[in-house]
């Protein structure tokens, strides 16, 4: 499980510290915004700061006095009001509220009081859109037969839900419940899901399921995918902000990412026509996307008077 979006693998080699440092500057020099309530926000104010492309949360801030629980950098989607009222004006409403969305979701995240399970209870859609997004992507590719599609379907879903798991937490209660979800999100019998599941460890990351599909499916179609080639197949799945591609990376193994964006993709028009966006519209059926949203507003209730 990664708490940060810089523990997940496409972010893990950066170098934070010069960062950091430079934010908690801006901390004490009471520079930051705070829009919506508890998310912090590097706005026009601060120019100094390297530009950073994920939220920097409390794991990169370590035991810092005072820190933040979580900085955005939005200054890509604001510009400075000129001799106006409020000082900064968001220029890209629509990607400044994924971004608080996905910041509030990491609030709840990285919480050691809170149970991560609830983000994975929030409905189908996330896990229904997941699963078609990557397979559909990894089979058109390597044109593989239906055969294979299912227990493909098996493993990314599987995956899915070991994000939300610690290992330790992964226990033989969790992997039967894991099954029983895979089974409803795939329409695969439960039996067959098992039959699979049960050779299978925890997968912690992208590589991890990357090594269960060529157990699972072994072929030599499957033996050519690596994660270079999952990045150059999907990391051009979202537009907004200056590094989607990387973002796209991570939501591969963060899921308060991955909810931000299937929310976005099926609520806002705006992203409707990106691959994630048109991916979740189509698992839409039976009301599944109202449920998520009507769930995924319950887990945020705290933020709403904020």
């Amino acid at each position: 499980m990664f708490t940060s979006p810089y523990q997940t693998t496409p972010c893990a080699e950066y170098d934070l510290a010069g960062i950091t440092q430079e934010v908690m500057e801006e901390v004490i020099g009471d520079a930051l915004m705070h829009e919506p309530g508890p998310v912090s926000v590097l706005s026009p104010a601060s120019p100094g700061v390297p530009i950073f492309t994920q939220p920097l949360t409390k794991v990169e801030f370590g035991d810092r006095k005072n820190a933040p629980l979580i900085v955005v950098d939005a200054r890509a989607s604001m510009r400075i009001n000129k001799g106006g009222s409020p000082q900064y004006v968001v220029t890209d409403v629509t990607n400044f509220d994924m971004q608080m969305l996905r910041a509030r979701l990491q609030i709840l995240w990285q919480r050691e009081d809170y149970a991560k399970l609830e983000l994975l209870r929030v409905g189908d859609l996330p896990a229904v859109s997941f699963i078609n997004w990557i397979s559909k992507t990894i089979s058109s590719k390597l044109d593989l037969d239906m055969i294979s599609q299912i227990p493909l379907n098996v493993v990314v879903g599987y995956y899915y839900a070991c994000l939300f798991y610690t290992e330790k937490e992964f226990d033989d209660n969790a992997k039967l419940k894991t099954a029983q979800q895979v089974s409803r999100w795939t329409r695969v019998p439960a039996e067959t899901v098992l039959k699979h599941t049960d050779q299978l460890a925890y997968i912690a990351n992208i590589d991890g399921m990357i090594k269960s599909v060529q157990q699972v499916v072994p072929s030599s179609r499957t033996e050519q995918i690596n994660r270079k080639l999952l990045y150059a197949l999907l990391g051009g799945s979202w537009f907004g902000g200056p590094a989607s591609r990387e973002t796209v990376c991570v939501a591969m193994e963060h899921p308060p990412t991955w909810l931000a964006y299937v929310y976005s993709g099926v609520t806002q028009r705006g992203y409707r026509s990106t691959t994630i966006g048109k991916v979740a519209t189509m698992a839409v059926r039976g009301g599944n996307d109202n449920e998520f949203s009507k769930n995924l507003a319950y887990q945020l209730k705290e933020f709403r008077d904020n």
